[in-house]
């Protein structure tokens, strides 16, 4: 079993995941129990929102577009209507955790692949669990 099937079928999140840029730049998903502070002055930004769905009464993860100075928000279905906080958020994590070990933008064909798989591990019972 690869490292990146290993991590997808694990119900816990446990792994951080650092990428070093050739500039010199480092960024990670953030984690109390990883400070990169010691390396320089941070810049944290949220990749993603979790929001109450007041139409839905769910709970829905809405990813933050950084590509422009201001958040563009991208609704996904694979990340809306959970049952609770928590389960959005430790696919959130999962989801993301996966896509940044891969390299892949979390919002392309196979980021997006990596939510459905998080969904189904975190969430065996979801519509994205394998039949």
């Amino acid at each position: 079993m690869d490292l990146l099937t290993d991590i997808a079928q694990r119900p816990q999140n446990d792994v951080a995941v650092i990428n070093f840029a050739p500039d010199g730049s480092v960024d990670m998903m953030h984690t109390d129990k990883i400070s990169l502070g010691h390396l320089g002055r941070q810049h944290i930004r949220r990749a993603t929102e979790i929001a109450f769905n007041d139409d839905t009464q769910l709970w829905d993860i809405v990813y933050l577009d950084w590509s422009e100075e201001t958040p563009r928000l991208c609704h996904r279905d694979e990340a809306n209507g959970f049952a609770g906080y928590e389960i959005a958020r430790q696919v959130e994590v999962k989801w993301l955790t996966l896509a940044r070990l891969e390299g892949v933008e979390p919002l392309s064909e196979r980021g997006l692949a990596h939510l459905r798989q998080a969904r189904t591990v975190m969430e065996p019972n979801s519509r994205y669990a394998a039949s």
